[in-house]
């Protein structure tokens, strides 16, 4: 915007950038790789539903929309970005994933949690409980309700339609472990272990 598309394409200007050429062609070979890999499974798999389902595949290609993906390699000790992946091919898709897209953090922010955790006395061996919890919005601050699902069933049922009052997270798998180690509950990225930890 500052010089313009005609500056820029011809002035014979010399950019520079942090890219590391190698590692930004390395990061381009492993990602087409993998997903050209992961892509080929998933029309398998589609394919094997179809034929499941007494559909003719014999003839017929399963046509399965290819995945995307963004990649960012920063040298964490200078912030400098050495490798940046936004999409898999620029001519089917301009879209940058990278610096484009807008996500929600996720489990991304996870490891941050754990380190805050550490800095505060936990270690990777401390254990944290991952079973179901209740929290209950007081109207100043989310509070522990229950140490149990189980509490629910006391609760008015309007109040369990506001997620502003009540708050139960679930891992992804709706799967629960029990007493596990701050590291076996980053690694397996567990959602109710990041909340107690909270």
């Amino acid at each position: 915007p500052k010089y313009g598309s005609e500056v820029i394409y011809h002035s014979g200007w010399n950019i520079y950038t942090t890219l590391d050429i190698k590692m930004q062609q390395a990061a381009e070979r492993v990602t087409e790789e993998f997903l050209s890999e992961y892509d080929n499974k998933m029309a398998q798999r589609a394919a094997e539903k179809r034929k499941a389902r007494g559909y003719d595949v014999t003839n017929s290609s399963v046509a399965v929309p290819k995945v995307q993906c963004a990649l960012l390699a920063m040298d964490v000790k200078t912030g400098q970005v050495r490798a940046l992946i936004g999409g898999r091919k620029f001519r089917e898709s301009q879209f940058n994933r990278a610096v484009q897209a807008y996500r929600q953090v996720g489990s991304a922010f996870k490891p941050f949690v754990y380190t805050a955790a550490i800095e505060k006395g936990y270690t990777p061996a401390s254990v944290i409980e991952d079973t179901p919890v209740v929290y209950v919005n007081d109207g100043r601050d989310w509070r522990l309700g229950a140490k149990t699902t189980d509490y629910l069933n006391g609760i008015m049922p309007e109040i369990l339609k506001d997620p502003m009052k009540v708050w139960v997270p679930e891992n992804y798998k709706k799967e629960y472990h029990g007493r596990v180690l701050l590291r076996k509950a980053l690694e397996l990225s567990l959602n109710i272990c990041a909340a107690r930890t909270i």
